[in-house]
């Protein structure tokens, strides 16, 4: 169990409100999110068109119009799922 392997609590931030001491970054990662624009848009609306065509399917933050959160990721794979299984019942 991780939790077991850990020394002490681990704890995740994107924006902290005062930077963390030195010698408690574990690691420092940056990255850029998606941006929704007017060309993704349309290329969201597309992929809605065709999802399972073929029997392809795609799943992401960048599938669902909305914030490209790791969370709508999830959702995105959820109703992925369901449209998959309604489609082959």
């Amino acid at each position: 169990h991780l939790r077991a392997a850990l020394p002490r609590p681990v704890f995740q931030t994107w924006n902290p409100a005062t930077e963390p001491a030195p010698g408690t970054i574990e690691a420092d990662f940056h990255f850029e999110r998606p941006v929704v624009t007017v060309t993704s848009a349309a290329a969201m609306r597309t992929l809605c068109r065709v999802q399972g065509r073929g029997h392809v399917w795609l799943v992401g933050a960048y599938v669902r119009y909305s914030m490209p959160l790791l969370e709508n990721g999830v959702i995105s794979a959820i109703e992925v799922g369901i449209a998959a299984t309604l489609a082959h019942a």
